[in-house]
């Protein structure tokens, strides 16, 4: 099963799409997916935090400071559980904004501590980030990229 999941930090509640358009291609062709929208039960979760300011600077501006350190983590292990508890063949991480780009790397550091399972991203935050996007794969966080319109790259 390809899981799909909407990477923080988008301050928004509202749902995101593109979990939702990706897994609706795929069934289409018959692939078995599931949709995560993380952005949104991290967005609830910072926002519940006695630590809410901090946190909005290190997802949205990768200012991490000591006060926020283990909670951050906390959010990349609650992520990282999330997408695994589902059984995934494929992770694909679908990322609307650059700076979803740090949170990204530590889940995918999280990630490949417990599992060998291809990771895929996509999305507008990697658009113009060909440097970061090489790091990832040299590093073996993430197998591969998509730059284009996911719904076709998954079916084809």
């Amino acid at each position: 099963m390809i899981v799909i999941a909407a990477l923080p930090f988008v301050a928004t509640n509202r749902a995101l799409t593109a979990p939702a358009v990706l897994r609706s291609a795929l069934n289409k062709h018959n692939i078995e997916s599931k949709a995560l929208d993380l952005n949104n039960e991290v967005f609830v979760r910072v926002n519940s935090s006695h630590n809410k300011e901090h946190l909005y600077r290190a997802l949205l501006n990768n200012f991490i400071s000591d006060e926020v350190v283990s909670e951050y983590s906390y959010l990349v292990k609650f992520c990282a559980k999330k997408i695994l508890d589902q059984n995934p063949s494929l992770i694909a991480l679908s990322l609307f904004c650059l700076s979803c780009r740090p949170f990204c790397h530590w889940l995918c550091a999280e990630l490949r501590q417990h599992t060998d399972v291809p990771i895929v991203v996509g999305g507008p935050g990697i658009v113009n980030s060909l440097l970061w996007l090489d790091e990832m794969l040299s590093s073996n966080l993430i197998n591969n990229y998509i730059l284009g319109d996911g719904e076709l790259s998954f079916v084809h």
